[in-house]
């Protein structure tokens, strides 16, 4: 299984004009609101954390290093990759203009720092993620 989905991340990345054609309107509303469902509950999580623990968003994302040896991922990660896959752009503005405040918001103005660079390193892994064909 692995060895096609790399056969097919190496065809759609040879090409992302196929991926214009295969993500359709429906598909990109649809794929964006599973990832702000998403986004929405981790923004729960942190409202939700002790203010005196450290919180670590998207901890599904950082457990793997970016890559996954199984062919089978958390679905959370999975929705973020296949939206990058779709919009890496949109995806980037969504976790660091809608996303980052929401977290911003909802932790101590002391760890605003350390979410900033944990939300841009989610941006750079899938990014990576993207652009890398090791996985």
């Amino acid at each position: 299984v692995r060895g096609l989905q790399r056969q097919v991340h190496d065809v759609l990345l040879k090409s992302p004009l196929l991926l214009r054609g295969l993500a359709g309107a429906e598909l990109r509303t649809r794929l964006f609101g599973v990832v702000g469902e998403i986004l929405l509950e981790e923004g729960e999580r942190a409202a939700a954390a002790p203010s005196a623990a450290r919180f670590e968003p998207l901890p599904f994302l950082a457990a793997d290093g970016g890559h996954v040896e199984t062919a089978l991922c958390d679905v959370r990660l999975g929705a973020l990759r296949l939206a990058a896959l779709i919009d890496t752009e949109a995806l980037g503005a969504v976790l660091t203009e809608q996303f980052l405040p929401l977290l911003l918001e909802a932790r101590p103005t002391s760890e605003a720092a350390t979410l900033r660079a944990r939300v841009s390193g989610a941006v750079t892994r899938l990014s990576t993620w993207v652009s890398s064909r090791d996985h």
